[in-house]
């Protein structure tokens, strides 16, 4: 399935179990499907608090509804949506992250400073916070920072294949590309 190979797993799923609802006259189709939902299932819980498939679908796409807030400078509200997420998955480094960037919109540095603290606790590389921490530092409590724009990125999907085409940047995060400096 394209979209598992993108990441876009709640597309994925939706044509996955679109596949086992209409089957086809052989049960190919439908035993691939099964399989292919089988590993994404297992392969997005491993590592999540979800108890199952839909409410980690779930949490992501409170995380998109957030994300698209965060674009559109509603940052109130999409501090909330974030917070959220955290609330059901509170080890989201990207959330945390974007978090940050809206208290810091709010002009809350402070608290944006720590979210970004957390993020980087969690994961010690993740540029995309290490850069939007150094901008947000050099604004002051109570100004808003708002940056030209917000753009979406895909450090951990661009970071897995940097990784799997390059082992030795597995072991080396100085050799890992740098990412858009103003987005999780």
């Amino acid at each position: 399935c394209s979209a598992r190979l993108a990441c876009d797993f709640p597309k994925a799923v939706k044509a996955l179990r679109a596949a086992l609802r209409y089957p086809q006259d052989d049960d190919v189709t439908a035993e691939r499907a099964r399989k292919e939902l089988h590993f994404i299932e297992t392969t997005l819980l491993k590592s999540s608090p979800f108890p199952n498939l839909d409410a980690y679908l779930a949490n992501a796409t409170l995380f998109d509804e957030a994300f698209v807030l965060l674009t559109k400078q509603d940052f109130e509200k999409a501090a909330q949506l974030f917070n959220r997420v955290l609330g059901e998955n509170p080890k989201h480094v990207q959330s945390l992250g974007n978090l940050a960037l809206a208290y810091a919109g709010l002009g809350r540095r402070a608290v944006a400073m720590e979210c970004f603290e957390r993020a980087l606790a969690l994961d010690p590389g993740y540029e995309p916070a290490i850069i939007n921490q150094r901008m947000v530092a050099q604004m002051r409590e109570g100004e808003p920072f708002i940056p030209d724009g917000v753009q979406e990125t895909y450090y951990y999907l661009e970071r897995l294949k940097r990784e799997r085409s390059n082992p030795d940047a597995a072991r080396n995060p100085a050799s890992r590309g740098s990412t858009d400096p103003t987005t999780d």
